[in-house]
């Protein structure tokens, strides 16, 4: 379940998904950066930022960051 959330993860059980790749690779990692459309927030785009990273414990933390309304917290355990 853990590999699901990722960029590249959420494409494969959220048929509408779609992300930009800012950084390089796709592999999850901490500071990679991504983008996605507007889908369930308030701005046309929001960016992704992994804050942490710790698949070992299965736990990943993104910063979400939708420019003009609002900064959030994502984590998953």
């Amino acid at each position: 379940m853990f590999p699901l959330f990722s960029p590249v993860g959420e494409k494969k059980w959220v048929p509408w998904w779609d992300y930009l790749n800012i950084s390089k690779g796709t592999c999850l990692h901490e500071d990679y950066i991504f983008l996605t459309g507007q889908h369930d927030h308030a701005a046309n785009q929001a960016v992704w930022i992994v804050k942490k990273n710790q698949p070992e414990s299965l736990f990943v933390q993104f910063y979400k960051v939708e420019p003009g309304h609002k900064v959030g917290i994502v984590s998953e355990k």
